[in-house]
């Protein structure tokens, strides 16, 4: 049986986060794909307090592929992204479709790509090898 790829996604937790729509076209996207896959999703509303954070940094380290949804820049979006690129070996695509990280030379200088839409984003995890 063929490996699941261990995807970690981020977005913002704010309630104005289209967090349910991206996750969705994405998973839906990785399924036309046929790219075998598992997600950590992290849910704030468990955990959001300083054991959530240790549970997503452990998260991050045990997983394949780093995929952040960016509409509007955060901390804590931007705390993951680095702590995925301190682990060497993840793969880290961004997605914002507003180009908002245009500039944001800290999220360039730390992300694999940065992409537009999830289908550009699940095109380059197709093209990743494991």
């Amino acid at each position: 049986m063929e490996k699941k790829i261990k995807i970690y996604l981020a977005s913002t937790m704010y309630d104005d986060e289209p967090g349910k729509t991206w996750k969705t076209r994405f998973i839906q996207s990785l399924c036309n794909n046929n790219i075998n896959y598992e997600t950590f999703d992290p849910d704030p509303k468990n955990e959001c307090d300083l054991t959530m954070v240790a549970r997503d940094k452990a998260a991050i380290e045990n997983s394949d592929i780093f995929v952040a949804y960016i509409e509007k820049t955060t901390v804590g979006t931007s705390m993951e992204l680095y702590h995925a690129f301190l682990q060497n070996n993840i793969p880290i695509i961004v997605v914002c479709p507003n180009h908002i990280v245009e500039g944001n030379i800290w999220i360039e200088a730390h992300a694999h790509s940065i992409v537009s839409t999830v289908i550009d984003a699940v095109e380059q995890i197709g093209n990743l090898t494991f």
